[in-house]
């Protein structure tokens, strides 16, 4: 059999085309990670790229190879770098650009500032960006292409570097038989047991891991109740660190193909509600007005419980739907709200949603997403003026600082003196200042959408 034949085969690469785009959005925790395919000639990455096209997807992908100027190709062979030039025509029509092979440097640069601003999903390559290439938030290689010894681990290592609570491992999902390479590729480089701390645990580990920090949440806390009505700071202690065992173990199971959260002995609304209940306890905590606890010690690991599936276009969606004139108005509202308590960036502008969904959303005529603009704008107005009233500052300045930290996330303590329209005492306006500070931050936070 002409193995060779069978691995480039378009009916085969058409199946692993339809296996990444079923898959993509589970590996790479949807998009808030990216990826590369590598793939074991030009043809082929043709042959993938093609494919990607003719596919119906969303997936933003791109790719970069170099080419000999003068390869031995047959009569009907099209040259590599007329492929690669319609493809960079593609590039160029999806992010404005201008580039071509005559200016293959800049080309390079964009596509992997792209890659790390994750504006590409995908990356198609064949030895490029195997080597050297450092991207936090590159989480998914898929490989189809034979690797051994310290190419192997290269590759491999494009994933490894950690980037928040979330990435805590990366995903490497082979389409050939590497599995004794990889390992040879450990122990060569690494050590004989190495295998046990570089390679994850099978599916079915993690799950009786995670069962056990269950088991555990249920002797602390048996039911949601118990936490509401518990005063006991230990208790909540206990309970934050076994939900956070619990989110960590999660993270680490909901990539694998097989995860099915019936596996788990929660369910899953057992689940969100204890996951609101963590949330409710960390806000408490970081509220700079709560007394200090045991509690202001714990790392929370907040990245743990980003929903990558509740977003803003997940909320504009639901709100797009919207119609005041059924009868499940109010069910869908409700929905949209208890949807968006699950998160902790989007459980803060429930309120506002709220009331733009009763004062804007009376018919079902309005252009959804341009009145979610306006009516956001005007209350982002409304509130720096509020601001600037009830504090007595001096409003340009404290536009300017909100300007600041919207760009680059950095407030500088003597520019918030000076909007104080009042002189005060050095202890009076240290702390005038903080709680300036935070109000200047949670304004931005609310309003940023």
């Amino acid at each position: 059999m002409n193995t060779k034949e069978v691995l480039e085969s378009e009916e085969r690469i058409n199946q692993i085309v339809d296996t990444i785009i079923e898959i993509h959005d589970r590996k790479t925790y949807n998009r808030e990670f990216t990826s590369i395919l590598a793939v074991s000639s030009i043809p082929v990455l043709n042959t993938y790229y093609d494919l990607f096209k003719k596919k119906n997807h969303d997936l933003k992908i791109a790719t970069i190879y170099s080419f000999e100027a003068n390869p031995d190709l047959t009569e009907d062979e099209i040259h590599p770098r007329t492929l690669l030039d319609n493809q960079i025509n593609d590039y160029n029509e999806m992010f404005g650009t201008s580039y071509s092979t005559d200016t293959f440097q800049g080309y390079y640069q964009d596509i992997s500032k792209k890659s790390k601003d994750k504006k590409i999903d995908i990356l198609l390559v064949v030895n490029m960006f195997l080597t050297g290439f450092d991207n936090k938030y590159l989480n998914t290689l898929y490989v189809d292409k034979n690797l051994e010894y310290h190419g192997l681990l290269q590759a491999y290592s494009r994933t490894n570097r950690l980037c928040n609570d979330k990435k805590a491992h990366g995903n490497i999902v082979v389409f050939r038989n590497l599995k004794e390479k990889t390992d040879e590729a450990i122990k060569i480089f690494s050590n004989e047991n190495a295998l046990e701390t570089v390679i994850m645990k099978p599916y079915k580990e993690y799950v009786k891991i995670f069962n056990s920090e269950v088991e555990k949440l249920n002797k602390i806390v048996p039911t949601i109740e118990k936490l509401d009505d518990s005063k006991d700071v230990e208790t909540e202690k206990e309970f934050i660190e076994v939900f956070r065992n619990i989110l960590r173990t999660l993270n680490k199971l909901t990539p694998f193909d097989e995860f099915k959260f019936k596996d788990l002995n929660i369910s899953q609304q057992s689940f969100e509600d204890y996951r609101s209940k963590y949330l409710d306890i960390y806000e408490r905590v970081e509220n700079p007005l709560t007394k200090e606890s045991i509690l202001n010690d714990i790392d929370f690991e907040m990245d743990l419980l980003r929903r990558d599936d509740i977003n803003v276009s997940y909320i504009l969606e639901l709100l797009k739907g919207l119609d005041p004139t059924k009868p499940t108005f109010t069910k869908d509202k409700d929905f949209i709200t208890q949807t968006m308590n699950k998160d902790k960036e989007l459980r803060s502008k429930i309120d506002l949603i709220d009331e733009f969904i009763s004062t804007t959303m009376v018919d079902c005529n309005v252009d959804t997403e341009e009145k979610l603009e306006q009516f956001m704008n005007q209350k982002r107005e409304n509130a720096i003026k509020e601001l600037v009233t009830t504090e007595n500052l001096k409003e340009e300045l404290i536009r300017e600082i909100l300007k600041e930290y919207e760009f680059s996330g950095k407030i500088k303590e003597k520019n918030v003196d000076e909007t104080f329209n009042k002189k005060l005492k050095l202890k009076e306006r240290i702390k005038k200042r903080d709680l300036l500070v935070q109000k200047i931050k949670d304004l931005i936070e609310l309003f940023t959408w």
